[in-house]
């Protein structure tokens, strides 16, 4: 597959994730088309949420797997939100929203951000909501 995302429009996408970057206690929620950065440059992947964190999982087009990028349990998350456009690099596609675990601020974009947001309020009501 040689999208920038991967494979998430197959009918044996949840499988693949469940055998490179979700753990066998995890249960998935939701998974998105994403990007994210490195550096001053995006990457392609999936946003996933599952019921124990947020994560990025970057597609690799010559390996054709996922792997784990940046993962954030939901009770490390101190702050969470819409970033203002300002914040982002052009390069991020899709609403971008950004979570800080108090050592680091990851931007990610996918047009999922509500349903992220309402699951990192789920499960961590102490996280500062930034846009609010």
């Amino acid at each position: 597959m040689e999208s920038l995302y991967g494979p998430i429009e197959t009918p044996n996408y949840t499988e693949l994730l469940k055998g490179s970057v979700i753990d066998s206690d995890e249960k998935m929620i939701s998974a998105s088309e994403g990007t994210s950065t490195v550096g001053i440059r995006a990457i392609g992947g999936a946003v996933l949420v599952s019921d124990k964190r947020v994560f990025f999982a970057q597609w690799s087009t010559d390996l054709l797997k996922y792997y784990t990028v940046y993962s954030v349990k939901y009770d490390d998350i101190k702050s969470y939100g819409m970033c203002s456009p300002l914040a982002s690099t052009v390069s991020l596609i899709g609403k971008v929203f950004c979570v800080n675990d108090g050592t680091e601020e990851i931007l990610f974009a996918t047009e999922q951000v509500d349903s992220i947001i309402y699951e990192i309020k789920r499960h961590n009501p102490l996280a500062k909501r930034d846009d609010d």
